[in-house]
């Protein structure tokens, strides 16, 4: 791994401190195995990412890069271990981890969010989400990420001290009594300068919904920031981890701390934004009344955004319970209590227990007759009807998630985004079309066709997302800049802080040209390490396939050339009857180099339009350059990437049923590099395949 010696990693109370590609670790081992392993695990994770180039440039990224990382390095090892024999011991998958991307670190207006990834109940894969608040801030003064291991052996609180040391505190009994916003306040200190993370009750009996809270330690009693993206607090509690807080560093280790001059330039470009500025005026509640919502939200209340945003678009509500509590009112959150009372004092019992208030309001729609009352404390009651049927609650619908409704390049990526739908929200205010829309998604294909395009926008949205989260930036107001044609892709990305990579030709508009593919290609990348820690692959709904073909398909081009520039001819794709496993096709493009396929013959004159294309040789030839991740692609895997690249050659390379054709013989072909597959058969990048068609009866 290329760059500076790691950092011999030193003990900071009960946490290992150490470096990894650049960036700087807090490694907490919660019971004595793990603790005592921490140095070991480190210099593993080091080993792995070493061997791994796609590993370590996400890892130099940061923030839920660097989790991503960490989390598919775990995995590897434990499967090539498991190839040896000796299953994969010393690489433990971590319990949590808890980033901040760089963005946050130089404290870019609205970049104040803390990343939390783990896997959590609800979701497979990886879960990941944003949380805004001042922890993320604080926490950029000490490390770019914290990694749990292990499971502590009693309810624990994680405490980041000032100093940089960190201690795991058992927590007292009247913690665990208490709400989620009471442990906010026993934990934060007079003065303020601590910062809180905390879960509710609903985490400890084990509700697979139990959400976490941030709170701010200088006003501990305003309204929190609330993350339930797939159970992440009951993946916290998993840990036996109540709460973690974090106290404001001035400078520790030499780290400098993340205040800062703000940047003037974009802070005066999210003002020029008018999506920006009329989402400021209403808060997150406008689409309440664009759909003519019932949903009553009136009563004493007050503006507040993330951290130097000019732009805030939250809204801070008293509510007449618990000692004047605070909720954050969002339309995703109240619209599923409408009619069932007070939206604000219901989304305060949600934040109280510390569960998803859009779950809980489907699971009231089970228990009609259940005064609220009875409801919440049933909850929280084993044994109890609706406990039970919380516990089953990976089924439920999320109220809210008809967002995308009409809109269907949402729709597309609500249904096969690898992250799930919660990061699509932004994409129906792009209002990207027409000609425009070509030149903003480019280098990724447009056709003219709205229902091909629809799946190449969700992609292309989906990479930005990606790349935004990474960096910690508000992915509200990257949708804003973009939609306004305030800033373009090259233009957020240089604010953002992305390093230009590679030589690719000038884009639309002017703009640079690296930074906007790159932008793009840093998503894809890390949507690739997402779908790798996905079992089973893609699980695509079949009746929304079966509806958008079109659409799915050019999703999966665009997948498969992962930000790569490529073709703009729109040519259709494979048809999902023909190939129902195209979806495993698209892997892991964004990783890894090319490998060269000379392909002669009618197969060769097939592929001649694969947008890989380096030249084209004698006899209907042609030399292709397919992109390959590091671990490299089987035969059958090549096959299929193939026909998603270049659909003209499909019924030459897959049967009816989508599967590789016996009469596709691949060729060991040493005339050009002498490289030759590894023995797993597996070509990897710099391998060169020749491909010839074998036709029956000569």
């Amino acid at each position: 791994m290329n760059g500076p010696p790691a950092e011999s990693p030193r003990a900071a109370g009960d946490a290992l401190l150490g470096e990894l590609a650049g960036r700087r670790l807090m490694v907490v081992g919660l019971d004595p195995a793990a603790s005592a392993g921490a140095a070991g695990w480190l210099d593993r994770l080091r080993v792995e990412l070493s061997e791994a180039t796609d590993l370590a440039a996400a890892a130099s990224r940061s923030g839920p890069a660097l989790a991503a990382a960490i989390f598919v390095a775990a995995s590897r090892a434990a499967r090539s271990g498991a190839s040896r024999g000796d299953g994969g011991q010393g690489l433990a998958e971590p319990a949590f981890v808890v980033s901040v991307g760089d963005a946050v670190r130089r404290a870019v207006p609205t970049a104040a969010r803390a990343t939390l990834s783990a896997r959590a109940p609800l979701r497979g894969g990886l879960t990941e989400a944003q949380v805004g608040g001042p922890f993320g801030r604080a926490f950029a003064g000490h490390a770019d990420a914290l990694v749990l291991l292990g499971g502590a052996p009693e309810p624990s609180v994680v405490e980041i001290q000032g100093c940089g040391a960190v201690r795991v505190l058992p927590a007292p009994a009247r913690l665990l009594a208490s709400g989620a916003s009471e442990r906010a306040r026993a934990l934060s200190r007079p003065g303020g300068g601590v910062h809180v993370m905390a879960t509710g009750p609903g985490a400890q009996v084990g509700l697979p919904f139990a959400n976490l809270a941030s709170f701010d330690g200088d006003e501990p009693g305003v309204a929190p920031s609330v993350v339930g993206r797939g159970g992440l607090g009951a993946s916290l509690a998993r840990a036996a981890v109540v709460a973690l807080t974090v106290e404001e560093a001035g400078d520790p280790g030499g780290r400098a701390a993340p205040a800062g001059a703000p940047d003037g330039d974009l802070e005066a470009a999210l003002v020029r934004s008018p999506r920006l500025l009329t989402r400021a005026a209403g808060g997150t509640l406008e689409l309440a009344a664009s759909r003519g919502s019932s949903v009553d939200v009136a009563g004493p209340r007050r503006k507040h955004g993330c951290a130097g945003c000019p732009t805030p678009c939250g809204w801070s509500f008293d509510v007449d319970v618990r000692g004047g509590a605070k909720v954050g009112g969002r339309f995703s959150a109240l619209q599923g209590f409408a009619g069932r009372g007070d939206p604000l004092a219901l989304l305060e019992r949600c934040n109280h227990i510390g569960v998803d208030a859009r779950t809980a309001a489907s699971l009231m729609g089970r228990f009609p007759g259940t005064g609220v009352d009875q409801f919440f404390t049933s909850l929280l009651e084993p044994g109890s009807e609706v406990h039970a049927a919380a516990m089953g609650a990976v089924g439920l619908p999320g109220v809210g998630a008809t967002f995308a409704a009409g809109d269907l390049a949402a729709e597309v990526g609500q249904a096969l985004g690898v992250r799930g739908p919660e990061p699509v929200r932004t994409l129906s205010i792009l209002g990207l079309e027409g000609d425009r829309a070509g030149q903003v998604v480019w280098p990724l294909p447009w056709s003219g066709d709205p229902e091909r395009d629809a799946g190449t926008l969700a992609f292309w949205h989906e990479c930005i997302s990606a790349a935004v989260d990474v960096s910690g930036f508000c992915s509200f107001s990257a949708a804003g800049l973009l939609a306004d044609r305030v800033m373009g892709v090259r233009e957020l990305a240089a604010a953002l802080g992305v390093a230009p990579e590679g030589s690719v030709r000038s884009g639309e508009r002017g703009e640079d040209p690296d930074l906007g593919p790159a932008f793009i290609r840093s998503g894809a990348s890390h949507l690739a390490l997402h779908r790798e820690l996905q079992e089973g692959g893609d699980d695509f709904p079949a009746e929304f396939v079966e509806r958008h073909p079109a659409a799915v398909e050019a999703y999966l081009v665009a997948r498969a050339m992962g930000g790569r520039e490529g073709t703009s001819s729109g040519a259709p794709a494979v048809p999902p009857r023909q190939a129902p496993d195209l979806g495993r096709a698209a892997t892991e493009a964004a990783a890894g180099g090319p490998l060269t396929v000379l392909a002669r013959g009618p197969l060769g004159a097939r592929l001649a339009g694969h947008p890989g294309r380096v030249e084209r040789t004698g006899g209907e030839g042609v030399v292709l350059e397919v992109l390959a991740p590091a671990g490299g692609l089987s035969g059958q895997d090549l096959m299929l990437r193939l026909a998603v690249d270049c659909p003209a050659a499909a019924q030459w390379l897959l049967d009816a049923e989508g599967r590789p054709l016996p009469a596709v013989l691949e060729v060991e072909s040493g005339s050009r590099s002498g490289t030759h597959p590894a023995q797993d058969g597996r070509y990897r990048p710099g391998a060169v395949v020749e491909l010839m068609l074998a036709i029956p009866g000569g």
